[in-house]
């Protein structure tokens, strides 16, 4: 088997530094069950994506209804390293208004 390229190596050696650096980060996962298309499993799925991708110990935040504009300030006002949002319109609409208004503080 020949050596990798160097454009290969040096790729995978960044890529291998930034995953675990990437188990240190504040993960914070929301999951709005109430949105159409979600599934049962939708949980250990996203657990599991993380898990492979070497993002341990997210905190996941599962949403049903309800203001999810305070929620998602809140969440925000925490500070999180990563923001994963799985959910609606609605849903995604909240979190990148949170970002937003936290960015423009």
């Amino acid at each position: 088997m020949s050596a990798p390229l160097p454009l290969l190596e040096t790729s995978y050696n960044q890529l291998s530094s930034r995953i675990s650096k990437a188990s240190d980060m504040k993960v914070v996962v929301v999951i709005n069950r109430a949105a159409g298309g979600m599934t049962h499993g939708a949980e250990n799925r996203i657990r599991q994506a993380l898990h492979l991708s070497g993002l341990h110990g997210a905190d996941i935040v599962k949403l049903d209804c309800g203001d999810y504009a305070s929620r998602m300030a809140e969440i925000v006002e925490a500070s999180p390293d990563l923001l994963v949002v799985w959910g609606g319109d609605g849903t995604h609409r909240a979190a990148l208004s949170a970002v937003g208004l936290s960015a423009s503080n």
